[in-house]
């Protein structure tokens, strides 16, 4: 009797689903295009139109692009009799075409062709610790590369592993910008104790990144809570930030959410100490937030008067988001006093904003950013 060989298993990396692949571009470029007075931000409105909508703010001329998307999980997989080693399309052929002054990047710096094998695709950066006195180390992730460079800012309870945490890393990877994902104090790899935690002490996390690690003109990417702390961020050091992109940014949600509970809960809230709000992504069915957190986000709170922040920002929410509602993104869009701002909302989207084609559009719209902040500068 042959004994049959015993495989091992080998765990497979987290697929972050989504790869910009220009090969094609000049075919493309060329092809007539569905005219859409809302798509000039979103090229992927012109493929779902009823998908999306587009609120928009400000005019443009700018040419917007068209790319090709595939899943990055074909890239990777052996499939049929795929070779091991994939040629990959550089993304900055695309951003060439469409900024003329991208043409003077040197033919080093942009090779019209990279070709990868499997596992170099999936190497990350790897976790770096930022020591800081008195305050707890914070974990972090850091790709080197050009200006503007991107920072991710997780929500609530969440950290840097997150789909789109990782798909926007492959994304600045292959354009060669900076990017930057870490995880707030009690949260992930870092230190501390999240029940400690306040939307102060998260700021001071978010302006040590910025201060201590960061180089050059970032655009802050904020998720949920992200989305509330990359707007405390950007008052702090305007002379940081190129642009903030919210994904269904929490601006003052705890606050919010507490002011609407009837008078007997509030006070029921204020003796215990503690209040537990319910949510469908805590595994008890509810997370425990203490009061005193509740008291100090007050003093963060934004919406109630003109926010002054004057550079670029962009607003992606979900119509069937059940924990932050889309007028939060209507809302900031009123408050901010800059005139460049675009409210971009996907009819079926949820909270977490996490689905292939919502990664898509995150990433569409930051590659129009960095493409706009570049012919700009």
């Amino acid at each position: 009797m042959k004994n049959k060989k015993r495989t091992r298993h080998v765990p497979q990396p987290e697929e972050c689903g989504v790869w910009l692949d220009a090969s094609q571009l000049k075919k493309k470029a060329h092809q007539a295009v569905i005219p859409c007075t809302t798509s000039r931000f979103n090229p992927l409105l012109r493929r779902q139109p009823t998908d999306s909508v587009l609120v928009e703010f400000t005019q443009t001329k700018s040419p917007q692009l068209c790319t090709k998307q595939t899943s990055m999980y074909s890239f990777f997989s052996p499939a049929g009799n795929k070779s091991k080693e994939f040629c990959i399309t550089d993304i900055n052929t695309l951003t060439r075409e469409a900024s003329p002054k991208r043409e003077k990047r040197t033919a080093q710096e942009t090779p019209s062709v990279m070709k990868l094998s499997p596992i170099a695709c999936r190497l990350k950066s790897s976790i770096q610790y930022l020591a800081r006195k008195d305050l707890p180390k914070l974990a972090y992730q850091k790709l080197k590369g050009k200006s503007p460079g991107v920072i991710f800012l997780p929500g609530f309870a969440s950290d840097m592993n997150g789909k789109k945490a990782v798909a926007l890393e492959e994304f600045c990877k292959s354009l060669g910008h900076s990017f930057i994902r870490f995880d707030y104090t009690g949260c992930g790899s870092s230190e501390g104790n999240m029940k400690e935690c306040t939307i102060g002490k998260w700021k001071k996390d978010v302006l040590s990144i910025l201060d201590d690690v960061s180089e050059g003109p970032q655009i802050l990417v904020g998720s949920s809570m992200g989305g509330w702390l990359m707007l405390v961020a950007g008052l702090a050091r305007p002379e940081k930030i190129a642009a903030l992109v919210g994904v269904a940014p929490a601006t003052d949600h705890f606050v919010t959410l507490f002011n609407q509970l009837p008078s007997e809960e509030k006070k029921e809230v204020e003796e215990k100490g503690e209040w537990k709000l319910a949510s469908k992504y805590s595994e008890d069915g509810f997370y425990t937030i203490p009061y005193s957190f509740i008291k100090e986000a007050e003093n963060h709170c934004l919406l109630n008067s003109p926010i002054p922040i004057t550079s670029p920002v962009r607003l992606i929410h979900g119509m069937k988001d059940e924990q932050v509602p889309w007028h939060v993104s209507m809302q900031i869009a009123d408050r901010v006093l800059s005139t460049d701002v675009d409210v971009i909302l996907r009819k079926h989207g949820l909270h977490r904003m996490s689905e292939k084609d919502d990664i898509k559009l995150l990433v569409y719209t930051i590659d129009d950013l960095i493409d706009k902040l570049t012919t700009l500068g």
